[in-house]
């Protein structure tokens, strides 16, 4: 907040000064006319009834002025009254304009306007979600109710079958990807970090589990993993922080061509620890960086039956909760170049 803004009990002050500044003068003026018809001196012998018209007099112009003032203070509180009430009915398509006052009642107003449009943003997310969220159930189910009723068919070739199975079993297992992915993108999106359950553990070792766990894959493609792993001790969520990297090196996997190289560097500098997992891949363009991180985006559509678009969206999410980075460097045929920093106080 800018100090030089008045506070709203200094202005509401200032105000009342002057309101009472304007009744004793106006008051003043209303006693000077009375005096000049000789009203007052008339009453000089009943000094009850002149105290009785001087505080009627002040109390009367006070209130006027006042209620005058009081339209033009409280008519931008009225507005944001007006506003949240819309809100709560779900309309968050409003914005007040600015009083020009520099006090914290301008304060209000453009806070009320950031959370009215960041409440937008959260529900376009949102619908954008559910809508994705349904096409990529409806597409295994309706893939594996499709070939279900293939196979029921009596002339079908053994050959046929096992394909129809084989295709069955992988949408099955996609599906299942899906809803355990969900599940996980809602636990830590609605996790703080303040939850999270860390530990203090071996980075370097976790990597290296992680590529054991994904030997399978990449030994298929006959990748060279090049790994320069300094021993680094951090504190973390270790069964979050396992995902982030299943996820990303499972991804340069995923987009490197056989015979590639994957480098992963793991060293401490300073009180940041930094992890860079890069591949020898196809790269992306500055359009698909941008957007990678969305929930269900999947920028090479040869890849798209490989995943569900939710694995970086988690990534980045864990990496924020651990209050770390994701950078990503890339270009079209030059790979791409995932670097996570992640902060290691002294204390921990």
């Amino acid at each position: 907040m800018n100090r030089n803004r008045r506070s709203m009990y200094v202005h509401f002050s200032l105000v009342i000064a002057l309101i009472l500044l304007v009744s004793a003068i106006i008051s003043g003026i209303f006693l000077v006319i009375l005096m000049h018809f000789g009203i007052v001196e008339s009453l000089f012998g009943y000094p009850l009834i002149r105290l009785i018209i001087t505080l009627l007099s002040c109390t009367v112009i006070g209130t006027l002025i006042a209620t005058f003032f009081s339209k033009r203070i409280l008519r931008p509180l009225n507005k944001v009254v007006e506003g949240t009430r819309q809100i709560a009915d779900g309309n968050f398509d409003i914005q007040i304009d600015p009083t020009g006052m520099n006090n914290d009642l301008e304060d209000l107003i453009q806070n009320f306007n950031l959370m009215a449009r960041e409440l937008q943003n959260v529900e376009l997310v949102h619908k954008s979600f559910i809508n994705d969220f349904s096409h990529e159930m409806k597409t295994p189910l309706v893939s594996i109710n499709g070939f279900a009723k293939q196979l029921q068919n009596p002339a079908l070739t053994e050959a046929e079958r096992t394909k129809y199975l084989q295709i069955i079993t992988e949408e099955t297992a996609r599906l299942s990807a899906l809803s355990a992915n969900i599940l996980l993108l809602s636990k830590v999106e609605n996790q703080e970090s303040i939850t999270l359950k860390k530990t203090r553990y071996s980075l370097d070792e976790q990597l290296r589990h992680a590529l054991i766990l994904l030997q399978k894959e990449w030994e298929a493609k006959n990748l060279t993993m090049s790994l320069n792993l300094n021993p680094v001790l951090i504190y973390g969520d270790s069964d979050l922080l396992i995902q982030v990297w299943l996820n990303i090196i499972s991804n340069a996997i995923r987009f490197t061509d056989n015979e590639g190289t994957i480098q992963i560097n793991c060293y401490r500098l300073g009180n940041e620890v930094k992890v860079n997992i890069k591949d020898s891949g196809a790269g992306m363009s500055d359009k698909v960086r941008r957007r990678i991180f969305n929930k269900f985006y999947q920028g090479d559509s040869s890849h798209q039956s490989h995943g569900n678009g939710l694995g970086l969206a988690i990534a980045k999410r864990i990496i924020t909760l651990h209050d770390g980075k994701i950078i990503v460097k890339s270009k079209l045929g030059e790979g791409s170049t995932f670097i996570i920093i992640l902060p290691q106080k002294k204390t921990e």
